[in-house]
């Protein structure tokens, strides 16, 4: 639970690799973001930069096989695989970061530096930002459904502070007392 960003994308020439992750580089350098470029011939031969802006945000993958698609080293650094899926060269990965716990400035930064690199480097992009900002550009959308986020994520934890759970409960009856808590906040499971 919390604010994240979702993308994916294509780079308009697999050859710029090379040039996104140097000035990628020099951003992070000017921003003080912690940075680390990679180099995995065993996952494909993937490359590109891994990006931790504060310690409580998410790392930022611009990570991209051979022939420019955005693909995530995670899986196979997790499950020693490359994908499960059989056309994991033909189309990007969705990547995702939450930005929730990083707060409203690095969220905006990080927009704006995927947005800049999106518009020079990549042919196809697509961003979703769970706050909004991506879309609007306005603080205020930005500010309210961090707001709202804050809001929740506070009420959910004070919610789950109450609840009493013994040793040796059941695992659906914690679930289902669960449910019912947050239901009791307004939160339903979508179905």
């Amino acid at each position: 639970m919390g604010i994240c960003i979702y993308y994916k994308g294509v780079l308009r020439a697999p050859e710029s690799i090379p040039e996104l992750i140097s000035e990628t580089s020099d951003i992070c350098q000017t921003l003080n973001w912690p940075h680390e470029v990679i180099d995995i011939p065993e996952a494909g031969n993937v490359k590109g930069i891994l990006i931790q802006p504060v310690e409580k945000c998410e790392t930022i993958q611009l990570t991209f096989l051979p022939n420019g698609i955005m693909f995530s080293p995670f899986h196979f650094m997790i499950t020693g695989q490359i994908s499960d899926e059989p056309d994991w060269m033909e189309k990007p990965d969705w990547l995702f970061t939450k930005t929730q716990y990083a707060g409203r400035e690095i969220h905006k930064a990080i927009v704006k530096l995927m947005r800049y690199l999106s518009n020079k480097y990549f042919r196809e992009f697509e961003f979703q930002d769970e706050a909004g900002y991506w879309e609007s550009e306005d603080d205020e959308v930005l500010n309210n459904r961090f707001d709202r986020m804050d809001f929740l994520l506070d009420a959910v934890g004070k919610a789950l502070d109450t609840l009493h759970i013994e040793p040796g409960t059941p695992t659906e009856s914690v679930a289902d007392q669960i449910e019912k808590l947050l239901s009791g906040l307004g939160l339903h499971r979508k179905t």
